[in-house]
């Protein structure tokens, strides 16, 4: 029996829900399931191997996905896919499923990736949200979240699963060998203080916050570095406040990388002032890897895997997230993989559940 799955995303803007989508394509990719993707305002840059669609409406916004929509029946009912698994941060997945409903798809899956509606217009995203959920939810057979928070946001008093955001175990395991070439590439001494960042370049990841941060940082270790790992709309203006602060050479940029597994192993603590989120993939991974991490507490506390794992509010000031930071010591051993293993964050476990979801074996 052959399943073909759609995996749905408003736009692909290559983060840590676009890492996950491709995860899923790479994982869940046995015999008699097969993946397509499609990004219903943007295309598709992913070196995913499956089909990629997309866009069905060239705009960006809520009348950008209002206009998709309108094209999303005809699209499914010329490809006749058996389920749908919408991948998002709001409320569009119902009306996604339910136009997969009217096209006759049967498994039809609403999987969400965050726990708030992000910065600017609350009151109006709030009651769009309320208004398309009242509207056409009841259509997904299947919710699933990220984290218990993502869940209540979206499925407020309804049943949800939680599947972790998975990892391959092995890939993001310290590796010291790994830590010297690419401490060398960059210019940095052994003995220098590391701080990563990684997301990408927009406002929901703070990255201005992180800037002040470190540059009050530098204050109390001149030597220390700091790399940002991602890219975006907010590139220039980062660039353009690291030198306002007097800090450009301390900061490193170097885009979007393929193999984020090497490069936490450089790091030494993990920055990670976020406005929100769901429950980030790059914080498995970084703990992983044995980095402890400073973040903002309005990440869930679901990832917090390890004893080094510390949350602050945003409104605490740039020193005591500095002394945060001085206070945290990163794992060598290598052995914290094998912790968050057991806390059931290997992409292995995650593969079992949606193909189980899905009608595959793994």
């Amino acid at each position: 029996m052959s399943v073909r799955v759609l995996h749905i995303v408003n736009k692909w803007i290559q983060g840590g829900l676009e890492r996950f989508v491709e995860g899923v394509v790479r994982d869940c990719s046995v015999d008699g399931v097969e993946h397509s993707i499609l990004s219903v305002c943007t295309d598709v840059p992913s070196d995913a191997d499956c089909p990629k669609y997309g866009p069905l409406n060239d705009e960006l916004g809520m009348a950008s996905m209002l206009k998709g929509s309108r094209r999303l029946g005809p699209f499914l009912r010329e490809h006749r896919f058996d389920a749908v698994h919408v991948h998002t941060q709001n409320s569009s997945g119902f009306l996604y499923c339910r136009i997969a409903e009217r096209a006759g798809v049967p498994l039809r899956i609403v999987h969400s990736h965050s726990s708030s509606l992000g910065p600017g217009n609350r009151l109006v995203k709030g009651a769009a949200q309320g208004a398309i959920r009242a509207l056409y939810s009841g259509s997904e057979n299947v919710r699933l979240a990220c984290s218990e928070a993502a869940g209540e946001h979206l499925f407020p008093g309804r049943d949800f699963k939680v599947v972790p955001n998975g990892v391959n175990i092995g890939e993001f395991r310290f590796n010291s060998q790994t830590r010297l070439e690419i401490r060398s590439s960059l210019g940095i001494a052994g003995d220098a203080m590391l701080v990563g960042c990684v997301g990408s370049m927009v406002t929901v990841k703070n990255h201005m916050r992180a800037l002040s941060v470190f540059a009050e940082l530098k204050r109390e270790e001149p030597s220390a570095f700091l790399l940002i790992l991602g890219d975006g709309e907010l590139r220039g203006a980062l660039e353009a406040e690291a030198a306002r602060l007097g800090i450009s050479g301390s900061v490193a940029m170097p885009g979007f990388v393929d193999d984020a597994h090497h490069w936490y192993s450089a790091m030494d603590v993990l920055l990670f002032p976020s406005l929100y989120e769901g429950l980030p993939i790059a914080l498995v991974e970084a703990q992983c890897n044995g980095l402890p991490v400073v973040c903002s507490d309005t990440v869930t506390p679901e990832v917090g895997l390890l004893g080094s794992f510390r949350r602050l509010p945003l409104s605490a000031p740039d020193v005591e997230w500095v002394s945060a930071l001085l206070a945290s010591e990163r794992d060598a051993t290598g052995t914290a993989a094998a912790t968050v293993s057991a806390r059931g964050f290997d992409r292995r476990d995650m593969a079992r559940m949606l193909l189980e979801i899905y009608g595959g074996e793994l």
